[in-house]
């Protein structure tokens, strides 16, 4: 009798342990199934979620513009010509700008910039003007302490000789950024770069 009893346990062990079996690779499925479902509601979720930096983002914040004017003066201290980047902030309160042009090295020599009245004494951070590349990077900004600004003017004045009658130009790259309070993104809206022809006698 004891043996008997022995053999039922055994068996249905067995069964138990075969049932246990038969479950695992269902488990298996449904986990496989789970993890599938919650990486594409993970991916849905990012690709949904506006990123830093991207356009529609922009729109929102970005109501600056900055204009190369194509009205060019001679330099009453240097004799050379001049002409000024003007910016107009609109609702920003602006803190600082990177510009970074580009001029046809061939016909624009002696180029040189520095900063307009728009900023009361800013700080230079960066001054790079590279004749045979033909680029300008221009970087300045409030210093600790100063007010963000709000309103139009001359944010910087560029200086140059200038070789024949042709007419050239002075553009602005994509690089070029201006900051705000309380926003990390540029809140340049649009620039307008200028064509430089008729100078002054």
């Amino acid at each position: 009798m004891e043996k008997e009893v022995e053999k039922n346990k055994d068996s249905e062990n067995l069964k138990e342990k075969a049932k246990s079996l038969n479950k695992t690779p269902f488990l298996i499925a449904v986990l496989v199934v789970l993890t599938g479902v919650l990486l594409t509601l993970s991916l849905n979720i990012r690709k949904s979620s506006p990123t830093p930096g991207s356009g529609e983002i922009q729109k929102d914040i970005a109501h600056t513009s900055l204009s190369i004017s194509d009205e060019v003066r001679v330099s009453t201290t240097s004799g050379v010509f001049e002409t000024d980047i003007n910016i107009k902030t609109n609702e920003n309160l602006v803190t600082g700008a990177q510009i970074e042009l580009e001029f046809d090295p061939e016909v624009l020599s002696n180029v040189d910039i520095r900063n307009g009245e728009f900023f009361d004494d800013p700080q230079i951070i960066i001054k790079e003007v590279d004749e045979e590349a033909g680029r300008v990077t221009y970087v300045l900004g409030i210093k600790l302490g100063q007010t963000s600004v709000k309103g139009e003017g001359t944010v910087a004045v560029v200086s140059f000789s200038k070789e024949g009658d042709g007419q050239t130009y002075i553009n602005f790259l994509p690089q070029t950024l201006v900051s705000a309070e309380d926003f990390d993104q540029s809140v340049l809206k649009e620039t307008i770069s200028a064509v430089v022809s008729e100078l002054p006698q």
